[in-house]
Formats: C-alpha cells, structure tokens, sequence
C-alpha cells in the first residue's frame, strides 16, 4: 500500500495540508506541505 502511494504521489506531484508541522516521508522523499489547496470536489 506504501509502495502505491509513493508511486502515484511521485505521478501526482502529492502535497499534504496539515495543522502542525509534522513531515511525512514516503520512500525517503518528504512530501511538501501546503498551506492552502483548491478543492476539486
């Protein structure tokens, strides 16, 4: 299931919003924190 995510977010250029500063690595890629997105609904 990791190995899932890290291949599409390397597919989608995934980025997470949180409320703290927690970085989240997948693959010893961290994934870059946004502070605002659009909603695609």
């Amino acid at each position: 299931m990791l190995q899932e995510l890290a291949d599409e977010s390397a597919n989608q250029d995934l980025k997470v919003m949180m409320e703290n500063d927690t970085q989240i690595y997948v693959n010893n890629t961290r994934i870059e924190n946004v502070e605002s997105y659009i909603y695609l609904g």
